[in-house]
């Protein structure tokens, strides 16, 4: 009788963590690669970069903007990132920036 019993709260307590965060809002995200980039150096090379939009009920409500850059330069270097992200018909719709990045020889 005690091992059903203890069956029974594991089981409810497993229940209410499997449910537990469902219904409430959630944001959704979406990953792209970088498209249309106009990258151009000599010193650092653009490895990887994309884009993750948060939407919540369908409204994008934040983008985050992941890169990563590669040291192809003999030095240490030290890089200034400006980002613009146009609409379709070429409008400007967010400029961010600098950012300074510190990238020993080698990296």
């Amino acid at each position: 009788m005690r091992k059903h019993a203890l069956l029974v709260v594991f089981s409810i307590i497993l229940a209410v963590v499997v449910l537990s965060g469902c219904g409430g809002n959630q944001t959704a995200t979406e990953t792209d690669e970088f498209e249309n980039i106009e990258f151009e150096s000599d010193i650092v090379e653009l490895v990887h970069g994309q884009v993750v939009k948060k939407i919540d009920k369908g409204i994008l409500i934040g983008i985050d903007v992941e890169y990563l850059f590669k040291n192809i330069a003999d030095r240490d270097i030290e890089v200034k990132v400006n980002l613009e992200f146009y609409d379709k018909n070429d409008n400007i719709i967010f400029r961010g920036g600098p950012k300074w990045i510190v990238l020993p020889d080698g990296c």
